[in-house]
């Protein structure tokens, strides 16, 4: 609860940049880096190593290397690790929702708890589906080449769906979506 208030403080007093782009808030930090893990900043195409401590801003694409991992820690209060040859955009900041769009890998996200009463959620956008997510830990896997996606949870329940169909995927179940398809039913 204390690494969840600190960051809250970060995000409302120290984030805020100034550059060619205009002012931003930081949405997220990097928690920690192991093996290869880069930052594609909003706007470039280079690709920069990332270390702890770093920022995340809205549209900043985080990737990991074949043996690469990373966790991120949003101030809004949830995290994500990021597995191996993973690519994921940090999506528009929410007062409580985090949105992520997740272009292959696999990533396990976790709420770590409530800010003001209401709990920390990170939505998933993958290529064939939306992962919804309320107050718990799950993972998602996505193929780079067919976007195919699944989801397993560990913890609480979520909600995927894409315009084919939506299933509840509760904790211990999973389900697998792919493209033109409906998700599975768990």
């Amino acid at each position: 609860m204390v690494l969840v208030f600190i960051l809250t403080q970060v995000g409302y007093t120290q984030t805020k940049t100034s550059g060619r782009f205009g002012k931003k808030e930081a949405v997220a930090v990097v928690a920690r880096v192991m093996g290869k893990v880069e930052i594609v900043r909003t706007g470039t195409v280079n690709a920069a190593p990332a270390r702890g401590g770093d920022f995340l801003y809205e549209g900043d694409m985080i990737k990991t290397g074949r043996s690469g991992r990373g966790i991120i820690l949003y101030v809004h209060g949830a995290e994500t690790k990021l597995n191996g040859d993973t690519e994921m955009i940090i999506g528009e900041p929410a007062p409580q929702d985090k949105k992520v769009k997740l272009k292959k890998g696999q990533i396990w996200t976790r709420s770590l708890g409530a800010i003001g009463g209401v709990r920390a959620k990170v939505t998933v956008v993958t290529p064939v589906a939306i992962v919804g997510v309320r107050g718990t830990i799950f993972d998602t896997t996505v193929d780079g080449d067919t976007g195919d996606t699944g989801v397993y949870v560990y913890e609480g329940a979520v909600t995927v769906g894409n315009e084919f169909g939506t299933v509840e995927v509760n904790a211990g179940q999973k389900t697998n979506i792919g493209s033109g398809e409906a998700p599975n039913k768990p």
